[in-house]
């Protein structure tokens, strides 16, 4: 199964969940959470809708809000469902994500796209994605606002982009 089909099957039938979260500090902990539905809570544009998923926290008592690109992994609890960990392999891309301002932009995508395909296959690879993702999410606190470094971002991703799809 992968990871949205583990949400999608959570939504269809109630199952309850564990997850594997990452805050903004890149500090994560495990939670149970179970009344699994998407939320448009922090979306600009209320048709889009899968980008956040809110349900009922056992470790907080209460229901929260959760960024799907925040969650690592993901299991059913249930001992009658698969209850392997799925990796959220679309996870990440902070920078960029803050710079295009969606997960879902074009050049996010084929970001991801280069990172499972090319950036995992290797062993450096790999590592730059664990140090990126330990270092990246506390510049996007430090740069959300900063429009005029975000377009300075941009241009150097757009110009990457244009290398990787040559």
């Amino acid at each position: 199964m992968t990871f949205k089909e583990v949400i999608k099957e959570s939504i269809s039938n109630n199952h309850r969940l564990e997850i594997s979260y990452k805050d903004y500090n890149g500090k994560s902990s495990l939670r149970q959470i179970s009344n699994v539905e998407y939320s448009n809570e922090f979306q600009k544009n209320s048709s889009k809708n899968n980008e956040h998923i809110s349900a009922y926290c056992h470790l907080r008592n209460e229901k929260r809000t959760f960024k799907l690109n925040r969650i690592e992994k993901i299991r059913f609890v249930e001992s009658n469902k698969n209850t392997n960990w799925v990796n959220n392999s679309s996870g990440g891309c902070y920078i960029a994500t803050m710079a295009y301002g969606s997960y879902e932009h074009p050049q996010v995508l084929i970001l991801r796209k280069f990172r499972d395909d090319v950036l995992h296959s290797s062993f450096i690879g790999k590592l730059f994605v664990k140090v990126y993702y330990s270092v990246s999410p506390k510049f996007v606190i430090v740069l959300k606002d900063q429009i005029t470094i975000n377009r300075i971002i941009r241009k150097i991703l757009d110009k990457l982009i244009e290398n990787i799809i040559k």
